[in-house]
């Protein structure tokens, strides 16, 4: 009685199958159907190719430093005063971000050259935390010279 009770369980089990072998090709028509034909419409922007902690920005040199100038109490060169004129770019993760007006005393990576005051440059700069903390700085890492 036992092996007739499971053999009439597992006929009904297996002929209530729920997955539909019959219909992959319907289902396969509303998948095409389901993706987008042209690529005509609105799409996501693009995502900028700047890395985290980074910003490009259009300033305007304000002073020239010929001499090492503290930054977050350490001593570096190639300092300049500079005023934000336009943010044109930013990385994600930006601890500082500065506005337009803004004065920031930018080290450059390496010496700039032709670089005199009231020159307008847009560059690229990297954010680097002050040892206390809760100050950031920016590091020119390029730029070119628009004026």
């Amino acid at each position: 009685m036992k092996c007739l009770l499971i053999t009439l369980l597992l006929v009904i089990s297996l002929g209530c199958d729920t997955l539909d072998k019959v219909q992959p090709e319907e289902n396969q028509q509303a998948i095409e159907e389901a993706k987008p034909k042209n690529n005509t419409g609105p799409s996501l922007p693009e995502q900028g190719s700047m890395n985290p902690g980074e910003i490009t920005i259009k300033v305007k040199v304000m002073e020239v430093y010929n001499s090492n100038k503290d930054i977050c109490g350490v001593s570096k060169q190639n300092v300049f005063l500079t005023n934000v004129l336009e943010i044109i770019e930013k990385g994600s993760s930006i601890t500082y971000m500065p506005n337009k007006g803004d004065q920031l005393l930018v080290n450059f990576l390496l010496a700039p050259k032709d670089l005199d005051t009231d020159a307008i440059i847009e560059a690229k700069a990297r954010e680097s935390l002050c040892t206390e903390a809760s100050k950031t700085y920016f590091t020119v890492t390029s730029y070119k010279i628009l004026e």
